[in-house]
């Protein structure tokens, strides 16, 4: 192996390293079967994924979902299209 190739290696495992280091852990609650909307609940759906009406004009989801204004929330058979996002400065959820 020439030396362009250690260094490159050298670099690529201390990346890996310092990204195991100082990435944030990951937490969730990951069930193998699926949960039933509540009767009466306010659960809905945006961009593939669940959200959760926390106001007459807000919903809950996380970050990761995605998803983009004028897209739309479906919730108890009804469709609202996304006016605005407010993304969580430090965690993994937005209104």
């Amino acid at each position: 192996m020439g030396h362009r190739a250690v260094v490159r290696a050298l670099v690529v495992a201390g990346a890996v390293l310092a990204a195991m280091l100082f990435a944030p852990r990951a937490r969730g609650v990951v069930t193998g079967d699926p949960m039933p909307a509540p009767v009466n609940g306010f659960v809905g759906a945006f961009n593939g994924s669940s959200c959760v009406a926390v106001g007459p004009f807000w919903c809950i989801t996380a970050k990761h979902v995605g998803g983009s204004v004028d897209q739309y929330v479906y919730m108890q058979g009804a469709q609202y299209r996304v006016v605005e996002i407010v993304p969580h400065p430090l965690y993994d959820c937005e209104l």
